[in-house]
């Protein structure tokens, strides 16, 4: 893995090291210890490991505020990907009496300093992203998405906690299409098997 590491830095470095000199920048050998930093999986990667592991979850959504909930049961895996860099997820389940399976990709980018989250599912064909931080009271990702039979994005935020080592709480909020004040829509709750 290094040395394919080593190898796509020497190709950057080749293409970039003109640009770099006529602007000024950072020297082919800043550039290089910049990149090998920000390839290099540390702190944060350890919190998303965290998160790893086979759990069954509950969870419950709520089409607007007030409204009953409505409620299903799944499964989640998760585990560190491609040297410890990301973690990948895999839920199945059922939802409003449909087969339901989605993957997420829970990434912490050195060079930005934030985390990223990337979510999909066979409930539509959209890839939803979201940024965020993470703090003792968990991880917190914002982003928007696009209202099916709207032109219209929408904002979102995200919460996601570990109660303890075992279990861990997610949380959707959102207003709904054309305004309103944000609310929870889903809290899926994940229990380690």
């Amino acid at each position: 893995m290094k040395r394919i590491v080593a190898l796509s830095l020497a190709a950057i470095l080749a293409v970039s090291a003109p640009v770099l000199a006529q602007e000024g920048a950072l020297t082919p050998e800043a550039m290089q210890e910049a990149m090998m930093k920000a390839a290099t999986p540390g702190e944060h990667h350890q919190h998303l490991a965290k998160l790893a592991g086979d759990f069954t979850y509950t969870a419950k959504a709520w089409m607007a505020p007030g409204a009953p909930p409505q409620e299903w049961t799944g499964n989640r895996s998760a585990k560190m990907i491609l040297g410890g860099r990301f973690l990948e997820e895999h839920f199945d389940g059922s939802f409003a009496g449909m087969p339901f399976e989605g993957r997420g990709l829970f990434a912490y980018d050195n060079a930005a300093g934030h985390y990223t989250y990337l979510w999909c599912d066979n409930m539509g064909t959209m890839v939803t992203t979201s940024t965020g931080t993470c703090s003792e009271a968990g991880w917190e990702m914002k982003g928007t998405h696009r209202i099916p039979g709207t032109n219209a994005e929408n904002a979102f935020r995200n919460v996601l906690r570990m109660v303890d080592d075992n279990t861990v709480v997610f949380e959707w909020h959102e207003a709904m299409p054309g305004g309103g004040e944000p609310f929870k829509m889903i809290e899926i709750t994940y229990k380690r098997k």
